[in-house]
């Protein structure tokens, strides 16, 4: 086999790092291209079945590595049955944000109107639950959702939205201050037999 100059291990390299740059271009144009064909809507009824795999499946994906499959599966049995989600739906307090691709769901927000315990003296609401599909994270569908619920609670005349997130979450947690989202305390949250502390968040809207 000829040996390898210095010369030629430069440009092998150069034409190694061009072929990444070209196939992550590829990747982006893709990406933009699904980006515009996300499209945002209030959830219906008849999405209670959908709502209730994407958030399993997401709940999953985001926290079985950090816990009991027994906790797990407590939470799960209990916060995502399609009847749960059919009773969340016809709810006036609790609004629900779906992003689709085609016909399909792909990610979801839940607003809840009316739970305001964290903030004192201000007309508030939550953001109880923002899941995307774990195949679609990188297409700032997330993003999308919070503008989205924003835009709600300045309609219904509040100041401020807040959310929960768990402190070892961290990924999360730098996208909602990259939002503008701010920590100001923690609470507990309680997944089966355990109990958890999360960051609480604040964006003044």
């Amino acid at each position: 086999m000829p040996k390898v100059t210095g010369s030629r291990k430069i440009l092998t390299s150069f034409f190694d790092q061009f072929a990444k740059i070209a196939d992550e271009a590829v990747k982006l144009g893709m990406n933009l291209e699904l980006m515009d064909d996300v499209t945002l809507r209030k959830a219906q009824l008849n999405d209670a079945e959908a709502l209730a795999e994407l958030g399993k499946q997401t709940f999953y994906d985001t926290y079985h590595e950090h816990n009991t499959d027994a906790n797990m599966g407590d939470y799960i049995a209990n916060n995502f049955t399609i009847s749960h989600l059919e009773y969340e739906l016809t709810d006036n307090d609790i609004v629900f944000f779906v992003a689709e691709l085609g016909t399909n769901i792909i990610g979801y927000l839940k607003l809840n109107r009316v739970n305001n315990a964290y903030i004192a003296n201000v007309k508030a609401v939550e953001i109880s639950r923002l899941y995307v599909d774990k195949a679609f994270q990188h297409l700032k569908i997330g993003k999308k959702l919070i503008l989205a619920a924003e835009n709600q609670a300045k309609i219904d005349g509040c100041s401020a939205i807040w959310l929960g997130v768990w402190q070892k979450n961290t990924h999360a947690i730098e996208i909602y201050k990259h939002l503008g989202f701010t920590i100001v305390g923690t609470t507990t949250f309680t997944l089966g037999l355990d109990e958890q502390l999360d960051f609480m968040m604040v964006k003044q809207l």
